[in-house]
């Protein structure tokens, strides 16, 4: 089955080999990418990510990444990811292309991810925002995450604050 969930809008599902061409628009995006990587992808790192995030789905990983589509059209927008940090915390994450900023995605998805993660029993999941990314920080907020503290990233060396949510 490659429909993980849906909302009113989007639906999500396992990547394929076809989101090449969307993945790569997403994933070198700077202004998607600047608080996610300190650099963008090069259209040769997204031919080798898109396999290796298609492997995960079978092989147990904790690095799970879903693309995101427009029910309507079936236009990608994005992915969501469902990870283990650094502390076996189970963490979300999502990205949205910028032509779709600011339609409500974000939260319509944030919301859709949670109740998918009760679904699958889950107790508690965490998100890492960055201190500058006001819209995520507004978006994690409104579906119920508590600040929990502030963590460096060591990968981007910027201030992130760690979100939890109970479930």
């Amino acid at each position: 089955m490659n429909d993980i969930f849906s909302t009113q809008r989007l639906k999500v599902r396992k990547l394929n080999n076809n989101d090449l061409h969307d993945f790569h628009r997403l994933h070198s995006n700077k202004k998607v990418m600047q608080f996610v990587s300190p650099t963008v992808y090069t259209i040769e790192q997204s031919k080798n990510e898109i396999p290796k995030l298609i492997k995960n789905y079978d092989n147990g990983s904790d690095f799970i990444v879903y693309a995101v589509e427009r029910i309507r059209d079936g236009v990608f927008i994005g992915t969501v990811a469902l990870i283990k940090d650094a502390y076996g915390n189970d963490e979300i994450g999502y990205k949205i292309d910028e032509v779709y900023w600011n339609s409500g995605y974000g939260t319509e998805l944030a919301s859709g991810l949670i109740n998918h993660c009760k679904t699958i029993g889950l107790s508690k999941i965490v998100a890492y925002v960055a201190q500058e990314n006001t819209a995520s920080i507004k978006i994690i907020k409104k579906v119920g995450f508590q600040f929990l503290n502030e963590v460096l990233s060591n990968d981007l060396n910027i201030t992130e604050y760690k979100y939890q949510l109970y479930l």
